[in-house]
């Protein structure tokens, strides 16, 4: 997913920061070692908004153009003003694959090499980079301009208690439908699934599945997932109803779970599907296509609960093998970039991001939905646990819709698979 993204105004930005969820409490994470990572460059002591002078050379890495789009278009708007602000910097811009993104860099900078300089991406894989050391700890880059950020984008971008992170926005996944084709806006899974009979066409994506049907735990009563070992507890909750609920779903014959996010956003966009549930990385090119027909609520809630989407910032990282001039020059752009005077305002306008810092605006009412979902969202664990997630319960979603596997069973398999995996 892109996920690699949004309020209407200052003061509904600034809700962020008193909560990631109005009804959940993030799983409280295995105790490990406070990390400090070496060669932590001092940060620049200018506020986000002020501009630097910058020169020398950058290689960033980005997937955002990789899928074509509003996010690619704006990302070259953005490096394309600070051509003209930083006329003595030169920006090489690597457009990689979302898929191998973080292959890629882990990869790089784990033996050690010095390119790219940087790279922005959503936190997925910030806590297993952090464990790797291969990020620069930038607490002193965020010291003076931490608040200017809202708290929920603070929170997303540390590990232990440090930042490795400087945040640029907020995602989660909400519902998005076409006005034209739903009247009678589903609040709760029980209304949803009586659309789905009735004939209405739904999206939902089958691939990345862990992440988009994280909102089943909290909806049918099965959150945390973990408890504070980072034990998989998924079998004494709900979460097997959640799993059949979906199987329910795909069964009406009006649901797709679709493969791959393209196809999706294609039939989005052509009307042949009256809801989807996406992110705010779609947003712009969403608007485009069904422009005032484009309607956003809240994930219906369950039986057990609110529908809790993981949400998770996007932000830069920062190569810990780079000089310490480089570090510096690499933090000066990034803090920029995300700065409304830099490259915030860009995002938010061309592609629907919610930005991480207080003083970028945001006028979209798509993007206020967007905010609404993340207030009612589930923080992104950065333990070491949640690595043994993934693939198993990708399998286990899987399974139950596409296969037929008995519900029971598949929360059984990927919870047993999970803590093998994590000697649990």
């Amino acid at each position: 997913m892109n996920t690699l993204t949004r309020l209407g105004s200052l003061a509904a930005v600034a809700i962020l920061a008193g909560a990631c969820s109005s009804s959940a409490t993030p799983t409280a994470a295995p105790t490990q070692a406070p990390t400090t990572a070496p060669n932590a460059t001092p940060a620049p002591t200018a506020a986000p908004t002020a501009t630097p002078s910058l020169s020398g050379t950058l290689t960033i890495w980005d997937a955002y153009a990789s899928g074509g789009g509003s996010e690619g278009a704006a990302m070259e708007l953005v490096l394309a003003k600070a051509k003209t602000t930083f006329p003595n910097l030169t920006i090489n811009e690597v457009v990689v694959p979302f898929s191998d993104i973080y292959t890629k860099v882990e990869t790089a900078w784990g033996s050690g090499e010095t390119s790219p300089d940087m790279y922005i991406a959503p936190n997925d894989n910030l806590g297993t980079e952090q464990r790797e050391g291969i990020l620069m700890q930038v607490d002193d880059a965020m010291a003076p301009v931490v608040g200017n950020f809202t708290q929920v984008s603070l929170d997303g971008a540390k590990v232990n208690g440090h930042f490795f992170e400087i945040p640029e926005s907020m995602k989660a996944i909400s519902m998005l439908y076409n006005k034209t084709l739903v009247t009678n806006v589903p609040k709760t899974t029980a209304d949803l699934l009586t659309l789905a009979k009735a004939g209405t066409k739904v999206g939902i994506m089958e691939y990345a599945g862990g992440y988009y049907n994280w909102w089943l735990f909290n909806a049918f009563g099965g959150q945390p997932l973990m408890d504070s070992t980072g034990k998989c507890t998924a079998e004494s909750t709900g979460v097997s109803d959640g799993l059949a609920y979906l199987k329910a779903l795909k069964d009406t014959g009006n649901v797709t779970f679709y493969t791959t996010e393209a196809a999706a956003e294609s039939d989005f966009e052509a009307g042949k599907l009256a809801i989807d549930l996406e992110g705010p990385w779609a947003t712009g090119d969403f608007e485009k296509a069904l422009t005032t027909n484009l309607g956003i609520a809240e994930i219906p809630a369950g039986p057990k609960g609110k529908a809790l989407p993981m949400s998770a910032p996007d932000g830069w990282y920062i190569n810990i093998n780079i000089s310490d001039s480089q570090k510096a020059l690499a933090t000066q752009f990034a803090l920029w970039e995300v700065s409304a005077a830099g490259g915030e305002q860009t995002f938010a306008d061309q592609a629907g991001h919610l930005p991480a810092v207080k003083d970028a605006t945001v006028k979209d009412p798509i993007s206020q939905g967007f905010a609404a979902q993340i207030i009612d969202s589930y923080p992104r664990p950065q333990t070491k646990q949640l690595g043994a997630y993934w693939s198993n319960w990708g399998n286990a979603f899987d399974s139950v819709v596409i296969k037929g596997t008995d519900p029971v069973a598949a929360v059984k398999t990927a919870c047993d698979a999970m803590n093998k995996a994590n000697g649990l």
